[in-house]
């Protein structure tokens, strides 16, 4: 019988294991504390126990989520393995699967469920009652915690998970897709590895996401990264004479990004290239309240999600 996966990758250990050294090891570093490292096997990184577990109306626990994870992971990392490794070109089938991977790792990790939470409470705070239905209950979907803060229930949460990368599934699948290779593997990665870019001159007002950005980065390992894009010139800034400067541009925002973990091989100390800045809040609100929600405007104190 098939164990139950209790401990959960919020990063999966097969794309982990691309950056792992000969003896399957990663470096860990805090985000909050980059002082503080370790280094561990890829099966011990990254995991969250019962992150995707759901329950069914008796209370039993059931994995479906967690194994369905499992296979976006593997369609999508044997593609990444024919792209990298076989330099083969990828049938529609597999670009499909790279797409989802990267999808689901954009929403997949403890920032999105995290910044979840504050924002349900935020919005009690702007507009007491606003979650509330005819007879004065919780709409279906929330709960409020010990603290008496609204929260997305995680069940929901993980519903909203699914949706939302079926809907970054469908923008990215419209995209070009590139691989930049690099002449050192200099590279690292973090617990929020696909990142949105734009290229110069946007507004800073706007908020960047997978069907705005002009380029989505993804890391596959030390030496390259995924770029998909709207533009069929995405990845021209790369050459050989800036290859070290994109690779500590690359490494700044995707630590910076970071939630929780930045990951890279043993050995190596990519972060010493570049000073990385403090945490940021979870959720940026303009306006005229003093909000004392924790992770609105300012870093958040709690940064682990709630258990169920």
């Amino acid at each position: 019988m098939q164990s139950a996966p209790r401990m959960q990758h919020l990063v999966t250990a097969g794309y982990l294991a691309r950056f792992a050294d000969r003896m399957g090891r990663v470096t860990v570093v805090s985000r909050a504390s980059p002082s503080q490292r370790r280094t561990v096997r890829v099966s011990e990184a990254a995991t969250f126990r019962d992150f995707y577990t759901l329950q069914n109306r008796e209370g039993d626990d059931r994995y479906a989520l967690e194994r369905a994870l499992a296979d976006v992971e593997g369609d999508g990392l044997e593609a990444v393995r024919q792209l990298c490794e076989r330099d083969e070109p990828l049938s529609t089938a597999q670009r499909a699967s790279i797409c989802r991977l990267v999808a689901f790792q954009r929403v997949r990790g403890q920032r999105v469920r995290r910044a979840g939470e504050a924002f349900s409470n935020v919005i009690e705070k702007l507009m007491p009652g606003a979650w509330l239905d005819h007879d004065g209950q919780l709409v279906e979907g929330l709960r409020r915690n010990d603290a008496g803060e609204v929260e997305p229930d995680p069940e929901e949460h993980l519903g909203v998970m699914v949706r939302s990368a079926r809907d970054i599934e469908r923008v990215l699948i419209r995209y070009h897709l590139r691989l930049l290779r690099f002449d050192t593997p200099e590279l690292l990665t973090s617990d929020e590895p696909v990142q949105c870019t734009r290229y110069p001159g946007w507004s800073t007002l706007e908020g960047v996401g997978p069907a705005n950005a002009d380029e989505v980065w993804f890391p596959l390992d030390p030496r390259s990264m995924l770029v998909l894009s709207p533009h069929a010139t995405c990845g021209n800034w790369l050459t050989k004479a800036n290859q070290r400067q994109a690779t500590v541009n690359i490494n700044q925002v995707v630590a910076t990004a970071a939630y929780a973990e930045i990951y890279f091989t043993p050995g190596r100390n990519p972060l010493q290239t570049f000073d990385l800045s403090p945490p940021g809040p979870l959720v940026q609100v303009g306006a005229p309240h003093a909000f004392d929600v924790d992770g609105i405007n300012s870093p958040p104190t709690r940064r682990r999600p709630r258990r169920r």
